[in-house]
């Protein structure tokens, strides 16, 4: 009987022990897991907000590259056409359009009177492979 009755008092605290240490696995599971997704959604945060600001510096450069193509279309740039370009310039270099780019910008601003055929042909070959 007595061993019958150490057996009864073993299995209860057996069982506790058990539990309780799955417990503590379960727990620590269950952190581990809320862990690597709050991590993984600042990741996706970080990531989306990296694109957001490309998008938005292309978009940029993109619309500066339009509105300095315009106005050698036509294969001249008048005195109001070089003003436009000159006032992009600065925005061109701060929106980190190519240095090539930049420095035929820059050769018309600082032109005079004439721009050279040779910049404007520079010019519209740069606006053409631009798309």
């Amino acid at each position: 009987m007595r061993r019958r009755l150490a057996a009864l008092t073993v299995v209860p605290l057996v069982s506790a022990v058990l539990l309780v240490s799955g417990c503590g696995q379960v727990e620590q599971a269950a952190s581990d897991a809320a862990n690597k997704a709050a991590s993984d959604i600042a990741q996706a945060g970080k990531d989306a907000v990296g694109q957001a600001a490309s998008d938005i510096a292309k978009a940029g450069t993109d619309e500066l590259m339009r509105q300095a193509c315009r106005p050698v279309k036509d294969g001249t740039i008048s005195a109001s056409d070089q003003e436009l370009i000159s006032g992009l310039l600065a925005g061109a270099e701060a929106a980190g359009v190519r240095s090539d780019v930049v420095a035929q910008w820059r050769e018309v601003a600082q032109a005079g009177d004439k721009v050279p055929g040779s910049v404007v042909k520079s010019m519209q070959d740069t606006c053409s492979a631009a798309g």
